[in-house]
Parts: C-alpha cells; structure tokens; sequence
C-alpha cells in the first residue's frame, strides 16, 4: 500500500467514524405536543428545524343555535430556541340562528411563543412558563369579521406532577372587539391531564371568560377529550363540553395535528 492510499483510506476511515457518532448524538425530539384540543394552551414550543400544523372541527349548541367550525388550523414554526411564530388563517364557519343561515372564513390570527422557563425535574412544584402573544386581524367574512385589531396576551403555566399526571392553566387578556364596540375580555384555564398508555392521553378541563361579548355576562365551560398518538409527529383528537350557566349549551369537536 503506497502512502497515498495510506492517507486516503485513513480519511475515508476518519469521516466515517465523525458520521456516525454524529448521527449517535443527535437526539431524537420528544413526541409531539400540541396546543389542542383543550382550550389551554400548552407551554411547550415546537422543536427547531421542525413545523407544526395542528387543525380540526367543532359543532356548538347554544339553545337553538347551532354553529359548525371547520378548519381551526393552526400553524407552528419555530424561529429559534424557545420561539415560535403562530398563524391561524381561519375557519370557515356556518352558523344557523332564528331561521336564519350564515356562513363565511372567520378572522385570522398572528402572533408568536416565548418559552419564559422550563420546569426543574428537582423540584415537584416547580412549572414550565411560556406567553403567548397575538393579534386577531380584520379579515374573513363580513359576518364574521370586526374592523379593528383585537390583541391578546396569554401566560401558560405546566406542572409534571408524576410520571403519568399533568397540570396547565392560563390566564390572558385580550383587547376585543364587538360589533365595533371595545371591551376588555379576561380569560383563565385550568386542565389536568392524565396518560392511560403510551399512545393515549386524556383531560378534564374548566374555562371562563369575564365577558364573551360586549354586554354579554361571565361564561364558564367545562370540557374533557382524549388524545391518540399514532406516532411520535402525528396525533388525533377527540372533546366534549358543555357551559355551566343552567342554558343549553354544548359542544363536539374532533382534530388532527402533524409535524414535519
């Protein structure tokens, strides 16, 4: 073997051994963590080089009313370390109220993820912080879409209590809009998840907003689901819920989310 071949083949030998540990190296992301179906938001954000597009349906009750939701997507881009960017186009809703029907592509939404703190494994009560800031945009049909700008800032907080219990809950505020009419609207959750296997994953959940409308009074819902992994990118989804104001009102809703 002449010297050159000697130093070809060491090279050869030297990448190969640099690929390979590389390749043990990296870590593989945790599986995936999405921002639904419950109302609170988790405090996670989406791993980087990786996108998140989460999406699904809702039907709703209220007396005789009744509105359909479909689409709810929400897409998740990570733009660095601990932040990711949020867009949700809109969903396109059919409303049927007084023997009247509606229907039209609801305001989109802006807005982005900050990881503010990620719980220490040392300390039980110690909680995964995120916020969440966004901006619902004047677009989408007339009947759907108010003139102004609405804002919103929501606080996430996460609790691992065990292996297989979980705690969220949020608290925002938001700048809204009614028929051109401003209001300030509060908003708070509190959900506790539990894992029934490695795949399934369930929630029960309570939600209340000070006001849903402009002069509309204090709301509060309670709603449960369950998740199904069927892998570590891929997840559907299943919920139900009701208001706890003594009126009829109810909800159904199922969804799919995926990242790449």
């Amino acid at each position: 073997m002449t010297l050159l071949s000697l130093i070809r083949r060491t090279i050869a030998l030297t990448a190969a051994n640099l690929t390979t540990a590389c390749a043990s190296a990296r870590v593989a992301p945790a599986p995936i963590v999405t921002d639904r179906p419950d109302f609170t938001e988790s405090a996670e954000v989406v791993p980087s080089g990786m996108v998140q597009v989460e999406g699904g349906y809702t039907f709703a009750k209220s007396g005789r009313a009744r509105e359909h939701t479909a689409g709810e997507l929400l897409v998740r881009i990570p733009v660095s370390a601990g932040v990711e960017v949020r867009a949700e186009p809109g969903s396109y809703v059919v409303s049927e109220a007084a023997g009247e029907r509606t229907s039209g592509i609801d305001g989109a939404t802006v807005g982005a993820k900050v990881m503010l703190a990620r719980a220490d494994s040392a300390r039980a009560a110690s909680p995964s912080l995120a916020l969440v800031l966004g901006v619902t945009l004047p677009t989408g049909a007339r009947e759907y879409r108010e003139r102004k700008l609405q804002p919103a800032a929501t606080l996430l907080a996460a609790w691992q209590l065990s292996e297989r219990l979980s705690l969220g809950s949020n608290a925002g505020v938001s700048y809204a809009s009614d028929g051109g009419s401003r209001f300030t609207q509060l908003y708070g959750s509190a959900t506790v998840g539990y894992t029934l296997s490695e795949r399934v994953g369930s929630y029960l959940e309570y939600f209340a907003f000070n006001r849903e409308a402009a002069r509309a009074p204090y709301s509060g819902y309670a709603n449960g689901g369950l998740t199904f992994r069927l892998s570590d990118d891929t997840q559907l989804d299943a919920r139900a819920g009701r208001g706890l104001d003594g009126r009829s009102r109810y909800f159904l809703g199922a969804g799919l989310s995926r990242r790449w």
